[in-house]
C-alpha cells in the first residue's frame, strides 16, 4: 500500500509539474524600448514599461526583473530591479523599471562617451515562480543608442588678423573656427575657455565663450581672443576647455606657428 501510495503521489506530482510547465506557454512578458528624460541632478532617467499577462493556470510569484546598462567595454553604467510578490492567475499587469544614470560620474569616467556616438548593451534576466513549485529564468539582450555632446568636435586652423585702433594702438584678433554636434539626449549649455600660451609658456591672452545648443543641433563659431601685437610670437599653443553641467572636456592643445 505504501509502495502504490508513493506511486501515486509521484504520478500527481510529474502531472502538476507538467502543467506548471505547460501553463508557462500562458505566460506573456513585454519589456518595452527605454524612455530617457533628464531628472534632477542632471541625472539620466532611464524607463522601461514593463506589461504581464498571466493566463496560465496558477499564480506567479516572486517576479524578479533585472536589467543592467553596459558601456561597449562591459562597464555597469546602471542598475534597475523590479520585485512583484504575486501576479494571479487571469491578472495583466503593467507597470514601469526606472533607473538613473549620474551623466557627470558617467562622463567624467569614460571621456570616450563625450565625443562618441555608440550601443549601450542592456541585459535583462528574468525569475519566477509558477505554482509556488517551477523556477523560471530568462535572459534577453537589446542595445540604446548613445549621442555624444561633443560628436565630430573639430578646431580648424587658427587664423590672424591685424587690427588697428583709432589710437593706432595695434592688436591682433585671433579665431579659430570650431565646429560639433549635439547628439546627446540633453541640451547642452556651458562656456568654451580658451587660453593663449606663447613659446615661453606664458599666458597671453583668455577668453570664455558661452554657447547653448540644444539636441541635435549644430555648433559653428569662431573662438575669438585678442592680443596686443607686441604678445604674439612666432610659434606657441592655445588650450581649450569645455565646462557644462554634465562634464568637463579638457584641455585640448592646438599648436600655432613653426
Amino acid at each position: 500500500m505504501i509502495t502504490v501510495a508513493a506511486s501515486f503521489i509521484w504520478v500527481l506530482l510529474i502531472i502538476f509539474s507538467a502543467s506548471a510547465i505547460y501553463s508557462l506557454k500562458d505566460i506573456h512578458l513585454d519589456i518595452g524600448k527605454p524612455q530617457t528624460t533628464i531628472a534632477p541632478q542632471n541625472e539620466l532617467l532611464v524607463e522601461f514599461p514593463i506589461g504581464i499577462v498571466n493566463n496560465g493556470y496558477y499564480n506567479l510569484n516572486e517576479l524578479n526583473i533585472s536589467i543592467e546598462i553596459h558601456d561597449p567595454q562591459k562597464t555597469v553604467l546602471a542598475q534597475g530591479y523590479t520585485f512583484i510578490p504575486v501576479i494571479k492567475k487571469d491578472e495583466t499587469l503593467n507597470t514601469t523599471d526606472r533607473m538613473t544614470m549620474n551623466l557627470a560620474d558617467i562622463l567624467q569616467a569614460h571621456q570616450n562617451l563625450i565625443l562618441n556616438d555608440t550601443e549601450l548593451q542592456i541585459n535583462r534576466t528574468v525569475n519566477v515562480k509558477t505554482a509556488g513549485l517551477i523556477s523560471l529564468q530568462v535572459s534577453s539582450n537589446l542595445t540604446m543608442a548613445w549621442g555624444a555632446p561633443l560628436y565630430n568636435l573639430t578646431f580648424e586652423k587658427p587664423k590672424f588678423t591685424i587690427q588697428v585702433t583709432p589710437d593706432s594702438t595695434n592688436y591682433v584678433r585671433v579665431t579659430i573656427p570650431t565646429t560639433f554636434e549635439n547628439h546627446a539626449f540633453f541640451d547642452l549649455t556651458g562656456t568654451i575657455r580658451v587660453s593663449m600660451y606663447d613659446n615661453r609658456n606664458v599666458v597671453t591672452s583668455t577668453e570664455s565663450i558661452v554657447f547653448n545648443e540644444p539636441q541635435q543641433s549644430s555648433y559653428h563659431a569662431d573662438l575669438a581672443l585678442d592680443v596686443p601685437a607686441t604678445g604674439i610670437a612666432s610659434n606657441g599653443y592655445f588650450e581649450i576647455l569645455f565646462s557644462t553641467p554634465f562634464f568637463s572636456y579638457g584641455p585640448l592643445v592646438i599648436q600655432y606657428g613653426e
